[in-house]
């Protein structure tokens, strides 16, 4: 697209749905109908990595290569917000977007994990 700034033409392209999710902070995790891996952001592979799997996880079921307590969420039946505890004491909140074809069959999910320890601390202090 082209807009005029300061009476000069300028190209602007929009950004790229796939340059804005490997930039995000929230780690991005797709599954398919049986659980395997089948791509994420930067932060999802980071996420990946804190359970011991450094590479070759995709394809992979998320038991294998998730923190268990995100392999937990992502097995659930439906779209679900749940917060998690990491080994390391951090808490995430995981969300479960799940895929339907057009029959409303499950053809995959989509989890998003957030760190929010900061936020369940100070909820905790409040107490």
């Amino acid at each position: 697209a082209d807009v005029l700034l300061r009476n000069e033409l300028v190209s602007v392209a929009p950004p790229r749905a796939d340059q804005v999710l490997r930039r995000m902070s929230d780690a991005v995790v797709v599954v398919d109908a049986a659980g395997r891996l089948t791509g994420t952001n930067d932060a999802g592979r980071r996420l990946v990595r804190r359970s011991g799997t450094a590479e070759g996880f995709l394809g992979r079921p998320a038991w294998e290569v998730l923190p268990p307590s995100v392999a937990a969420v992502v097995e659930a039946p439906g779209s679900t917000t749940r917060a998690v505890v990491l080994p390391s004491g951090e808490t995430l909140e995981a969300k479960v977007d799940v895929l339907l074809d057009p029959r409303g069959r499950r053809y995959g999910a989509v989890v998003t994990c957030r760190e929010v320890t900061r936020h369940v601390d100070d909820r905790a202090g409040l107490v």
